[in-house]
């Protein structure tokens, strides 16, 4: 008789969080690239507007993304335990593929939201209201129910800096250094 194994519990999430930003962030738009000579300043300053015809940050251009649900409260993203930690975490993904992957596996039927840095670093301080403390970048469903803990996992207590440019410099590297 064979001795019986130990069941682990599979990866799933524990609640959900809407998705707000600590500060007001204008929707992105794509906008047209600068003019070969750059910028080509005409009229009087009275008449130029304040607005550019480059956006350094272009959806598409670097972001993160992550899961989402519609919800009567707005899009919410799952929150998922934190091995022998008190805060919880959320999942963050540094290709739109790896997200698509990620839901395929899990044969879920959620949303995946691109989020720029700017947004990034407006949504990651009202996390900490909802007692969320770690970001899980590029996680792997079948590892995860396979029942391993995730590995690459970022304290975002941790930062004294969390503009959005950091965080999302500290993901991608985070998420490099992972695949290397």
């Amino acid at each position: 008789m064979e001795p019986a194994r130990e069941q682990k519990q599979p990866f799933n999430p524990t609640r959900h969080v809407t998705i707000h930003f600590a500060a007001a962030v204008e929707p992105m738009t794509h906008t047209s690239p600068p003019h070969k000579d750059g910028m080509k300043r005409t009229g009087s300053d009275s008449d130029r507007s304040e607005e550019s015809d480059f956006d350094p940050d272009i959806r598409g251009a670097h972001g993160i993304y992550i899961l989402v649900q519609q919800s009567d409260q707005g899009d919410q993203t799952p929150v998922f335990p934190v091995e022998g930690e008190a805060a919880d975490g959320i999942m963050v993904f540094t290709h739109r593929e790896a997200a698509v992957l990620y839901l395929q596996v899990a044969n879920w039927t959620c949303g995946i939201r691109e989020l720029s840095p700017i947004e990034l670093g407006h949504w990651v301080p009202a996390l900490e209201g909802d007692h969320v403390a770690f970001l899980i970048v590029n996680a792997n469903r079948h590892q995860q129910e396979q029942g391993e803990r995730a590995e690459h996992v970022i304290d975002i207590r941790a930062f004294r800096d969390r503009s959005g440019e950091n965080l999302y410099d500290e993901i991608t590297t985070v998420a490099s250094t992972a695949s290397a």
